[in-house]
């Protein structure tokens, strides 16, 4: 059993982005690095593989000698090889990279498994590993946590809204990978000193430049608001209440949290979450709006690119919700035209002008998308074009063919609220300070209608599940209430809860960045705030 996992070098995500005075890049001078969250699970996942079935680990990345630092992690964590592709330029927008991937791969050793990360920490493209498995020829499913190696195939778990898929490959296959897959390790002293020693082979190859260019990186505008400190320590119960009565209304207390998933396995037939709208644009200002038959991402993707073959209409435009992209991937790589995700606004001309998010919308990316077709994805919230007072009906288009991987299974989960459906969510970081402390965050938000969530730290000290991680490679949230309990604030979970419509902070640190950044905060320690807050919310709903 060989495994391949393909890697990024990307900044750390508690950094702060700077940028180059310029605005062509992230200004790294004092940026620490590492391999991505989706990754570093990837890499714990094929360390694991093979220790079980037996075989070995391959790590690969594209890019320049400094990405030797996050190849010599991966073998510190277990890997045995570790491959660098030269591919002459730097950056390399997605087609490019997948391109330069699968040219290297007749270099290497036969490929039993390909596991990639879902999406990178940085520039969040949705595509690399489809691109590199279409190219291929080879079955691939995204936003995977669970991977089981058979002898000849491999079955894979998929998250859902309301439950899991399970599909079945073949292999050779490969998947895309998301944090909360496994608890990567640390690395061993042994293997640091193993690390230090390994030889790291290049493979050099010329590819052709993508069609998707980056002009200039800058941050979103951010709204200057002041925020209200409601008072310090438990002594300020009385106030946050108020502020809790203000901003949610009745309804929104009364409503269920979700309860624990039900296990009813089915073998279902294609139809798995909902109709999947797209739509074809032309330069005449028309549009078209096809659905898709409810399906898997890599079938919608290829009747997609059948349709899209047959009208050559002048743009292909999907919602950047985690199916719109897999099936906009599949697109892409089907037709080798680039795709520019998580776009916000659109300049149109020759070339088209894009403006997209990054790094979970922390950052803004200009760009120059050049292709005959453009396929974007719009992020959530961003209204890119003139939306026409009336869309047209939609035109149903068929399936085509058999898709790779096969949906064999789904589990549907208890009706209720989740994490991404809840008007409030209270969350919880290191300063909750153990998995026990987070009783009063599941009672404040039973009083409250609302569902909990939790900060990466938390995940990875194993007090909650990856599946209460808010953040950008946890939940993306936008609840009308968002409290930050004892969570510090870095890039990374600011990316997740950033859409909120207010956010209370509660912390130690009146200078915390969540703090700072909140409508409200009370200023000490979460575990004491909260509980005074719940004795105050039963008192009142006592009289």
């Amino acid at each position: 059993m060989h495994v391949l996992v393909c890697i990024k070098r990307v900044p750390g995500t508690g950094s702060s982005v700077e940028l180059t005075p310029d605005g062509q890049a992230v200004d790294t001078r004092h940026l620490a690095f590492t391999i991505g969250p989706h990754e570093e699970c990837a890499v714990e996942e094929a360390v694991q593989i093979a220790a079980a079935h037996g075989g070995s680990v391959t790590v690969l990345t594209v890019g320049p000698d400094d990405a030797d630092e996050q190849l010599r992690y991966a073998v510190s964590m277990g890997a045995d090889a570790a491959v660098r592709v030269d591919a002459g330029a730097d950056p390399l927008d997605p087609q490019a990279t997948a391109a330069a991937i699968a040219a290297a791969l007749p270099e290497l050793d036969p490929v039993d498994l390909m596991l990639f990360g879902n999406e990178s920490a940085d520039a969040g493209h949705y595509q690399v590993g489809i691109r590199v498995a279409v190219a291929l020829g080879r079955p691939i499913v995204g936003g995977v946590k669970g991977v089981s190696v058979e002898k000849k195939s491999v079955r894979l778990e998929r998250p859902v809204p309301g439950g899991v898929q399970v599909y079945e490959a073949q292999l050779p296959a490969a998947a895309a990978v998301m944090e909360g897959l496994n608890l990567p390790r640390y690395p061993s002293m042994r293997g640091r000193l193993r690390a230090a020693k390994a030889s790291i082979r290049v493979i050099e190859t010329e590819v052709a430049a993508g069609g998707l260019r980056p002009i200039r990186l800058h941050k979103p505008p951010e709204t200057v608001k002041e925020t209200v400190v409601l008072g310090k320590g438990p002594e300020a119960a009385p106030e946050l209440a108020d502020v809790l009565d203000e901003l949610l209304s009745p309804a929104d207390r009364s409503r269920s949290v979700g309860s624990t998933p039900h296990h009813e396995a089915r073998v279902p037939s294609e139809d798995t979450s909902g109709l999947v709208a797209i739509e074809l644009r032309r330069v005449d200002g028309s549009i078209e709006v096809v659905e898709l038959p409810t399906a898997t991402a890599e079938a919608c993707g290829a009747a997609l690119a059948a349709e899209v073959r047959r009208t050559a209409p002048d743009a292909v435009v999907a919602s950047a919700d985690p199916f719109g992209a897999e099936v906009m991937a599949h697109l892409a790589a089907r037709l080798d035209l680039p795709l520019a995700a998580n776009c916000t606004a659109v300049t149109d001309g020759e070339p088209w002008i894009v403006t997209r998010q990054r790094g979970g919308g922390v950052l803004l990316e200009d760009a120059e998308l050049d292709a005959p077709i453009k396929l974007i994805t719009v992020a959530a919230g961003a209204t890119p074009f003139e939306r026409p007072a009336e869309l047209p009906e939609p035109r149903s288009i068929p399936l085509d063919g058999e898709p790779r991987a096969r949906l064999v299974e789904q589990t549907s989960a208890g009706a209720g609220i989740t994490l991404a459906t809840a008007p409030v969510v209270v969350s919880g970081g290191r300063g909750i300070g153990s998995a026990e402390g987070f009783a009063v965050l599941e009672e404040l938000a039973e009083l409250l209608g609302g569902a909990v969530g939790c900060s990466r730290v938390v995940t990875n000290n194993g007090w909650r599940p990856h599946s209460d991680q808010v953040g950008q490679t946890g939940t993306k949230v936008a609840p009308k209430v968002y409290i930050a309990a004892g969570i510090s604030g870095a890039t990374q979970h600011w990316a997740g809860c950033m859409g909120s419509k207010a956010i209370v902070a509660i912390n130690t640190d009146p200078e915390a960045p969540m703090v700072t950044r909140a409508d409200y905060a009370v200023i000490g320690d979460a575990g004491d705030v909260l509980r005074a807050t719940v004795s105050e919310i039963r008192r009142r709903r006592a009289r």
